[in-house]
C-alpha cells in the first residue's frame, strides 16, 4: 500500500473510532489551514485532503468522543512515566528515536490543554516543553505519519483500547511525571547523595501519595514518617545547583504543593477580605482605552483557539497605544506606555518583529523579561 492509500485508510479508521482526522502539510506538524479546528470530515472528503505526502492528526478533546494525549516531550518524562501511579491505556504512538511518547486516553467530557515548561529552556531550543496534556483546540500527528525531524515512521507501540479517566486525575497524573521529569533534568549532585535526593523529593511531596513509594525507597519513607534525619525542601533546592530553588518552585506549583511561608501568606491572604453592602457601593462608568472594546483598570482577555492571532492582536493593540495610532475602527487614539509581559515569546525574534511593521521602534513599548 501506498503512503498516499495507508494515509487515507488510517484516516478512515480514525473516522470509524468517532474521532475526527485533519490533514498534516508534508514536512511539518501542522495542518495546511489556520481554521482546522472547525474542520469536520466526513468519508467523501478524504481523498480530496489526503493527497501524496500528507500526513494524519487527530484533533482532540472533542465531541463525539473527547481524546486527551499526554505527550512525553523530553528523555525525563519517558523515563519516569513507568514509576509514576496513575490512569493507564493500551493507546500508545511514538516514533524509534521517541517511542511511547504520546499516551491517549478517553474522557467523559470536551477537556482542555495543560502545558508543563522548564522555566530555565528557551522557546527556540526545542527542549522547553516537559510534558503537555492536549485537548480541544490542539491536534496530534499519528500514524502511519512521518515525523519531520528524523524520517521515522510514527507506529502504535500499543493499539489497544483507550484508558477511560476523568480530566482531573489525568492532569493530576500529568503533572507527577513533569514534576519528577523536571526534578530528574537537573539533578546533579554526587552519587553519594542520592539517598538525600529520595528523601528530599519524599518530604516535598504530597502526603497522601507516600504510600505509593516502591520498595527501593522503602526504608527511606519509614525514616520520613517516623520524623528522623531527611532533607526537605531547602536541602533539595541545594542539591539541585545554582537554580535549585527555580526548579522547585516549578515542580511544586505543578504538583500544587505550598512551602509553609506560602501557606501562612494564604492564610493571611484570606483573612484580609472584608465584606461591602452594595447599598454603600458608589457606581461609576466604565473608562475606555478603545470604546466598548478594551477597557482602562480592568482586566481584559483575548481568548480563542491556539493559531488565531490573539498574540498579534494584543501587540498591534500595545503598538497602537505607544504611538498614539486610530482603532480599526477609526477611534482616535493618545500615547502612552506599555509594559509587555510574555512568558513564552521571545522579545528578540518573535516579539520586536511583530511590534514593528512596517519596521519601526516602539519607544515606550517596555518588554518584561524573567530574572535570573
Amino acid at each position: 500500500m501506498s503512503g498516499a492509500a495507508a494515509i487515507v485508510e488510517a484516516a478512515r479508521a480514525t473516522l470509524a473510532l468517532n474521532i475526527y482526522p485533519v490533514p498534516i502539510l508534508p514536512g511539518t506538524k501542522r495542518p495546511p489551514m489556520t481554521a482546522w479546528q472547525n474542520l469536520r470530515l466526513g468519508l467523501d472528503d478524504l481523498e480530496q485532503h489526503f493527497s501524496d505526502g500528507y500526513g494524519l492528526g487527530w484533533q482532540l478533546g472533542i465531541t463525539p468522543r473527547p481524546i486527551a494525549d499526554v505527550d512525553l516531550d523530553c528523555p525525563e518524562a519517558l523515563a519516569v512515566v513507568p514509576h509514576i501511579e496513575g490512569p493507564k491505556t493500551q493507546r500508545v504512538a511514538g516514533h524509534r528515536s521517541n517511542p511511547g511518547s504520546h499516551h491517549f486516553f478517553e474522557l467523559p467530557d470536551e477537556c482542555g490543554t495543560a502545558k508543563f515548561q522548564d522555566p530555565l529552556r528557551a522557546k527556540s531550543d526545542g527542549k522547553k516543553m516537559v510534558v503537555e496534556l492536549r485537548g480541544k483546540g490542539c491536534q496530534t500527528v499519528v500514524p502511519p505519519s512521518t515525523h519531520p525531524e528524523t524520517g521515522e515512521r510514527y507506529e502504535w507501540t500499543r493499539s489497544g483500547n483507550f484508558g477511560k479517566t476523568t480530566y482531573p486525575d489525568l492532569l493530576r497524573w500529568a503533572s507527577k511525571v513533569a514534576a519528577a521529569a523536571l526534578l530528574t533534568r537537573y539533578w546533579n549532585a554526587r552519587v553519594s547523595v542520592r539517598r538525600e535526593f529520595v528523601e528530599a523529593v519524599i518530604r516535598a511531596a504530597d502526603p497522601d501519595d507516600l504510600g505509593e513509594v516502591g520498595a527501593n525507597v522503602t526504608n527511606c519513607y519509614h525514616r520520613v514518617d517516623g520524623d528522623k534525619k531527611s532533607y526537605g525542601r531547602s536541602t533539595l533546592e541545594e542539591l539541585l545547583g545554582e537554580n535549585g530553588k527555580l526548579v522547585v518552585a516549578t515542580a511544586a506549583g505543578w504538583l500544587e504543593i505550598r512551602s509553609e511561608r506560602e501557606s501562612k501568606k494564604k492564610r493571611e491572604t484570606c483573612a484580609e477580605i472584608e465584606l461591602e453592602s452594595f447599598a454603600e457601593v458608589k457606581m461609576e462608568k466604565v473608562a475606555w482605552l478603545w470604546p466598548g472594546k478594551i477597557a482602562l483598570g480592568k482586566l481584559n482577555l483575548f481568548v480563542g483557539n491556539p493559531e488565531q492571532g490573539k498574540s498579534l492582536v494584543s501587540l498591534d493593540a500595545a503598538a497602537r497605544v505607544t504611538f498614539g495610532a486610530s482603532w480599526p475602527d477609526g477611534t482616535p487614539g493618545s500615547p502612552a506606555e506599555t509594559l509587555i509581559v510574555s512568558c513564552e515569546d521571545d522579545p528578540n525574534d518573535t516579539v520586536a518583529p511583530r511590534l514593528s511593521t512596517p519596521p519601526r521602534r516602539c519607544p515606550a513599548c517596555t518588554a518584561s523579561r524573567r530574572s535570573k
